[in-house]
């Protein structure tokens, strides 16, 4: 096995075998978690890449310059290091707007995307999943009006998956709020605040908010935040497609929170200017 790339927020410690699929396998070590991916999925703060196909390993030993998967010792030097810091900067109103009509027409029909476009609500037909869209819509004016920690609450855990869509939400939320205005927008709820409540009992839930809380992104992100600025003539579409290519409705869940969190940002922003509100993009 050869190392390619090592996250930097991959810490030391003996991780035990979590989750394992074609292409990754998540290892958990106490409350820190890394993922073993083969070279087939971008680097990110917490994975480890490989060359070839995931070998089968219950346990990894994560050491200083080196990975271990049984007695095997893989060396990791310090070149192999992914830097998964947030790009500076903020986003351009427009291209966001870019990014939500993108998002509207390409989205899962499942994910969260009818908070953004209505007449997905069409797609949600059973008596669960239509009290499931109720509920992020409850929670949804809860965080960013009434009583956002109720919210937060309302929110996270919704949804089915390794990690649910309303934690995947949550989390581009935190990344907005990295990204928008400093100030306490989502209501007046601080990024710290929004993450203690977020934590749930699902520990890769958990590790991707504190990822996000802290501006610590995979690259998909970082290139779809990078096209987000104001003087990139970029087309969003492929950077946007490459994040709503995480999981079967991850990436589109995510990409909600984030287009949500910049729009308040931008609103707070405008009202505090005296400006005028953004327009939204046009439905389906």
């Amino acid at each position: 096995m050869r190392v390619l790339r090592v996250g930097d927020r991959v810490e030391p410690g003996v991780y035990r075998l979590h989750s394992r699929f074609r292409h990754a396998a998540n290892y958990l070590c106490g409350d820190h978690l890394v993922s073993l991916v083969d070279d087939t999925l971008p680097p990110g703060p917490l994975e480890i890449v490989i060359e070839g196909s995931l070998p089968i390993a219950e346990e990894i030993a994560v050491e200083p310059g080196i990975i271990r998967l049984g007695t095997t010792p893989c060396p990791a030097p310090p070149s192999l290091r992914y830097d998964s810091a947030l790009p500076p900067g903020p986003p351009g109103p427009d291209r966001v707007e870019e990014l939500a009509t993108h998002l509207c027409g390409m989205a899962h029909p499942k994910s969260l995307a009818f908070l953004l476009d209505a007449p997905r609500l069409e797609d949600f037909r059973t008596p669960f999943e239509q009290a499931f869209a109720l509920r992020m819509q409850d929670g949804i004016r809860q965080l960013f009006d009434s009583d956002p920690i109720a919210g937060v609450h309302a929110i996270k855990g919704g949804g089915i998956g390794l990690t649910p869509s309303g934690d995947d939400f949550l989390a581009g939320v935190l990344i907005g709020r990295r990204l928008g205005r400093t100030g306490a927008s989502a209501g007046e709820i601080t990024p710290g605040e929004l993450y203690l409540a977020a934590r749930g009992a699902n520990p890769l839930s958990n590790a991707f908010l504190a990822l996000a809380r802290d501006g610590r992104v995979n690259e998909p992100i970082k290139q779809l935040v990078l096209a987000l600025r104001p003087d990139r003539e970029q087309n969003i579409a492929s950077p946007a497609q490459a994040v709503l290519s995480m999981g079967e409705t991850s990436g589109a869940d995510l990409l909600t929170g984030l287009v949500m969190m910049l729009r308040q940002s931008a609103r707070t922003g405008s009202a505090e200017r005296g400006g005028p509100r953004p327009h939204k993009p046009r439905g389906r």
